[in-house]
């Protein structure tokens, strides 16, 4: 057994088969661990802020995982996957829910936002579920809102252009305006009913 009760200074290759650290560890060169490392306790890993720090793993071919484990390694759940080739995914109770490639990022499942969500360059957006506009809907000079047939085609096209406002009724029946209760439609700029 060895007791120091002040600090210990060793230059040399120093081999230990088991080190317990009860206060703070500071090392200032690079660490070589060529085996598993327990921790009991919590696992807090800070990175200087004064700069730019990096967690770099010499993956190769194979990827770096970040998980957990309950019942031993046949019930380990991977919690987070790093690949040499840049993809990331992130799982949970062993289904994935987020996973990053060359080509962009997928979530799987539902993705709640609480703050604002702000994109460019989208191409199409298609739901399968309702849409709710809660500051309103809208659309450019010339550009129309297409309802029935196909899209960028449709039936029914609402629209304004620099000057007029259109409801462009191309479909094969009627266009028919109604209400529930009888109402008469009012044209307030020209001033008839309907």
């Amino acid at each position: 057994n060895l007791n120091a009760n002040k600090d210990l200074d060793v230059d040399g290759h120093t081999e230990l088969d088991n080190v317990r650290i009860s206060g703070v560890t500071t090392i200032s060169n690079t660490t070589n661990i060529n085996s598993d490392v327990f921790i009991a306790g919590e696992l807090n890993l800070t990175l200087g802020s004064d700069s730019v720090r990096y967690i770099d793993a010499a993956l190769g071919t194979n990827t770096l995982s970040i998980r957990g484990t309950s019942g031993g390694d046949a019930n380990h759940q991977n919690m987070a996957l790093f690949t040499r080739n840049g993809s990331v995914s992130l799982n949970h109770s062993g289904s994935k829910k987020f996973e990053t490639t060359s080509a962009g990022a997928k979530v799987f499942g539902d993705l709640d936002i609480t703050g604002v969500l702000t994109y460019e360059d989208v191409t199409n957006i298609d739901s399968v579920g309702i849409i709710t506009a809660n500051q309103g809907i809208f659309i450019p000079d010339n550009k129309a809102i297409h309802l029935g047939n196909a899209a960028g085609s449709g039936d029914l096209r609402i629209f304004h252009d620099t000057q007029n406002s259109y409801i462009d009724d191309e479909g094969t029946g009627e266009l028919q305006i109604r209400t529930v209760n009888g109402t008469a439609i009012n044209l307030i700029g020209g001033g008839t009913d309907l």
